[in-house]
């Protein structure tokens, strides 16, 4: 059984996420109302991480429609680019099997150590 924690803004590269964002409306119209038809449950390894972006390789897409909604909501596929801010939100990491790994990864060189 996979282990998953809740990670806020502390995403690396290599990590195994998974997020819930919300599906909107398309819309042609610029004063239009945004209306909310679903969400989508997303897992995906990230491969790159910057202070204000992440681009991550999708693995799952769930999508669930709205109540009232009756057209299909299209899954993702590839690759995806979010900023971290959003993702945070929801976002929860995959423990890594040695999670001093990790550690050694994110910590500085000449960071000492705890």
């Amino acid at each position: 059984m996979a282990n998953w924690t809740t990670c806020g803004q502390d995403i690396i590269e290599g990590d195994v996420i998974r997020w819930t964002e919300a599906v909107w409306k398309p819309t042609r119209r610029k004063k239009a109302k945004p209306v909310k038809i679903g969400t989508r449950k997303l897992v995906g390894q990230v491969v790159k991480a910057d202070a204000e972006w992440l681009t991550v390789t999708l693995k799952r897409c769930e999508v669930e429609p709205a109540v009232g909604w009756w057209r299909t909501i299209p899954l993702l596929k590839g690759e995806a680019r979010r900023k971290r801010a959003s993702i945070a939100r929801t976002a929860e990491r995959l423990l890594w099997s040695d999670e001093s790994a990790r550690e050694a990864v994110t910590r500085p060189d000449n960071a000492p150590r705890l």
